[in-house]
């Protein structure tokens, strides 16, 4: 959605989104899985899931023309598109699947639990949430202009701070409520951090092998 053209720090969260992808695309292709997806961006692109190579690559590609703020800005964007598309993956992706689901988590609500309910029950499931550390908590007293890309408003943090925190808890308990009800793992990383080793971390990357892809999908 819009909000993943932004961060105050390190790089857009769409960015590291397309990073993220590109790194377990490679480590998919490495072990010889096939490597498919759908990309959300104010319309939906399906991938038809191919192996090795030609599969890491066909999603580099439909990242690269999806991460432009640019045209991915100025789309139509509806709240319910993340309920939409596992609604859509329940038809299309084959049982047996390990999915992904790479997303800063801003239109999630109560129906998509039982949509990752549904999903998981023949599929394995990671949910990696993409975040600014602006949204955790507010910048310093004062007032911001703040834009979609559209709309112009000023924010003020002066008297705005408390509902600002207020706003990030309450959204983050929910999805915290949500994947742990859907036994869903899920990892967070930030604009400002390091993907590479935030992966390995979490899946047991090993770092020659991370290192590699990352070049790879550099390249």
């Amino acid at each position: 959605g819009p909000g993943m053209f932004f961060a105050s720090q390190g790089t857009l969260k769409s960015v590291v989104a397309a990073k993220t992808a590109t790194l377990l695309a490679w480590a998919a292709a490495a072990h010889g899985d096939r490597v498919g997806g759908l990309l959300l961006a104010g319309e939906h692109t399906e991938l038809r899931p191919k192996t090795g190579k030609r599969g890491a690559l066909q999603l580099i590609h439909a990242l690269i023309k999806n991460s432009d703020p640019l045209s991915g800005i100025s789309r139509d964007w509806n709240p319910l598109q993340l309920n939409m598309a596992l609604e859509r993956l329940q038809h299309s992706v084959r049982p047996g699947s390990m999915i992904f689901l790479i997303s800063d988590f801003s239109d999630i609500d109560d129906s998509t639990a039982d949509l990752l309910t549904r999903l998981h029950h023949h599929n394995d499931l990671a949910a990696i949430r993409i975040i600014d550390p602006l949204e955790k908590s507010p910048p310093p007293a004062g007032y911001y202009g703040v834009t979609d890309g559209k709309n112009t408003r000023i924010l003020n943090t002066r008297k705005d701070a408390s509902a600002y925190r207020d706003f990030f808890n309450q959204q983050d308990e929910q999805l915290t409520r949500i994947m742990h009800k859907c036994r869903v793992p899920l990892l967070s990383i930030a604009t400002n951090d390091d993907v590479v080793h935030t992966l390995q971390s979490a899946y047991g990357m090993r770092r020659t092998k991370t290192a590699q892809l990352q070049n790879r999908g550099a390249a």
